[in-house]
């Protein structure tokens, strides 16, 4: 889960591309395990004062199995809750 916040993060407040100057930098260590999956990659561009980070998703299939990961996710949550009320 804390892979997917950090990419829907980067892609919702940064348009999916972070500079090394940034605060937000160490979410690309975060990617790592999405990188090793196969679901993104890095577009990585050295510039004279930074560099640009751009990331790129890698097929419509990470798109829709980080849709069913969450609802798997929400649908046992939901079923604990229950279980307590």
């Amino acid at each position: 889960m804390v892979c997917f916040t950090e990419l829907r993060n980067c892609i919702v407040h940064e348009e999916g591309v972070i500079y090394s100057d940034s605060k937000n930098i160490k979410r690309i260590e975060a990617f790592d395990k999405l990188k090793s999956a196969g679901f993104i990659s890095l577009k990585v561009t050295t510039g004279i004062k930074r560099t640009r980070y751009e990331v790129i998703i890698e097929g419509k299939h990470f798109l829709e199995d980080s849709v069913n990961k969450i609802e798997e996710f929400l649908q046992e949550l939901d079923k604990l809750l229950q279980s307590h009320y």
